[in-house]
């Protein structure tokens, strides 16, 4: 790792992450959604992203920045859930330019066999399949075409 340092001789720390994040870079509360009403949303008129492992509903926000919220509908050990969760979290956190000002909402089917096998498939969805149909959408979008 090369250290840069300012005119005045101290060092310099770049960050790769966005200006929304605090220095530590964690996935703060004002990016996550909470509460009944707020996931409620996603049955009235929301997006849907149909990938393998998992399906994601967007819809606009009028805050000025992603959340993102997750619905976990297999039974699962708290390990294969946290895990799934920060493997989600971390994408979102690392590509929020992508995302705009939309709430997410992450669901894994009831359907999906939870084993070490979906955990790399999800990791599959999240960082090949989910950034193609966000490019897409947000095509769509710029250009007024209707899908």
């Amino acid at each position: 790792m090369v250290e840069k340092y300012s005119i005045e001789g101290e060092p310099v720390v770049e960050s790769s992450s966005p200006h929304l994040y605090q220095e530590n870079e964690s996935f703060g509360r004002r990016f996550r959604l909470h509460d009944r009403h707020e996931f409620l949303r996603f049955f009235q008129k929301s997006q849907r992203i149909s990938l393998s492992a998992c399906v994601i509903y967007r819809i606009s926000n009028s805050i000025g920045h992603y959340r993102l919220g997750m619905t976990f509908k297999p039974k699962m050990s708290s390990v294969q859930r946290v895990k799934m969760k920060r493997l989600i979290r971390e994408w979102f956190r690392q590509h929020s330019e992508l995302l705009g000002a939309y709430d997410y909402n992450v669901v894994i089917p009831r359907q999906k066999k939870i084993d070490p096998l979906f955990v790399e498939n999800l990791k599959h969805c999240v960082h090949v399949q989910l950034p193609k149909h966000l490019e897409k959408l947000t095509w769509f979008e710029q250009t007024g075409v209707k899908r």
